[in-house]
């Protein structure tokens, strides 16, 4: 029997989008205990900072602010892992946001663009720029995307930012 290959987590460093809320946050916890070097990204500040010092992982963890609604923030990201870790092994993209409305009828222009900027504009930008950053490196990364029960209902009627 042929011996089944073992994925080695030890030693990449994968980008973690959303590090702050609940999903990145577990996703970037659980990348750490097992040997990676994480860089965690999110739009608020303060909570960021608070979920790395509160990792307490030294350097196997550092902190990029971006708001992944604006592509000119996108290279900053993948720039700062490959600066702090010097290379970029995956993505896990758990950053989103959903913008309700109690009535349909209420949904703007400006809310739906801030959906549709983080939740897809943003969301192509990053996968773009880290698979291209694989690539050069030589190929051998992953890209896993978050999504929630939001993307089966659109998420816009009655939700919470």
């Amino acid at each position: 029997m042929a011996a089944v290959p073992v994925l080695v987590l030890e030693g990449r460093t994968p980008i973690v989008t959303g590090a702050a809320g609940c999903i990145g946050g577990a996703t970037a916890r659980l990348a750490v205990a097992n040997g990676m070097c994480v860089l965690a990204v999110d739009v608020v500040a303060d909570r960021l900072a608070a979920f790395v010092a509160g990792v307490g992982a030294g350097d196997s963890i550092a902190a990029h602010v971006a708001d992944l609604g604006d592509p000119e923030a996108i290279p900053g990201v993948v720039r700062a892992a490959t600066d702090h870790f010097g290379r970029v092994d995956g993505l896990v993209h758990a950053a989103a946001i959903l913008k309700r409305q109690v009535d349909f009828e209420k949904i703007t222009a400006a809310d739906w663009d801030v959906q549709v900027d983080i939740n897809q504009r943003g969301r192509w930008f990053l996968v773009r720029e880290v698979a291209e950053t694989i690539r050069r490196q030589g190929g051998g990364g992953w890209i896993v995307m978050i999504a929630s029960a939001g993307a089966f209902t659109g998420g816009l009627g009655g939700s919470w930012v």
